[in-house]
């Protein structure tokens, strides 16, 4: 494994939230308190736990509102995804499930899943393979 850690803006950008949420997670208390290094936060897997929790919180709240069944599988596809992103294998198996029943990639959730797997992990380690072989499926379904 490459990174113990991610900078806060790879933990917004791997989330699509602000800074600004973020930050105001952590003064309520909601995630943190938040390990630093050389000055600057670093996101540990159970930061990115309690970041998904909140996440899926608000995700699931909205759809709820919208009373709207697609919105709902797309939040089952977002918690795959950032199953992967806490180095749960899991949500490979799943996101594999959504490939087979040929459903579309978002491509920035597919270059999301490649900058993660590239930063986090080496090429030499099983589950690189895994996620860039999982990728690649991404890719084709994908591709017309």
């Amino acid at each position: 494994m490459k990174k113990d850690g991610f900078s806060t803006n790879d933990v917004c950008e791997f989330f699509n939230i602000s800074k600004s949420t973020l930050f105001r997670w952590e003064k309520e208390a909601r995630i943190g308190p938040i390990k630093r290094s050389a000055g600057e936060r670093v996101y540990l897997n159970a930061d990115l736990s309690k970041i998904i929790q909140l996440k899926l919180a608000a995700l699931y709240e909205k759809a709820a509102r919208l009373d709207n069944a697609e919105e709902i599988h797309e939040i089952d596809y977002k918690k795959s995804l950032y199953k992967i992103f806490c180095g749960n294998k899991i949500g490979l198996d799943e996101l594999r499930e959504y490939n087979y029943k040929k459903k579309e990639f978002p491509p920035d959730d597919i270059k999301l899943l490649l900058k993660f797997t590239i930063d986090r992990y080496n090429p030499n380690e099983p589950y690189f393979v895994q996620v860039i072989d999982l990728v690649s499926k991404m890719c084709r379904a994908a591709t017309p």
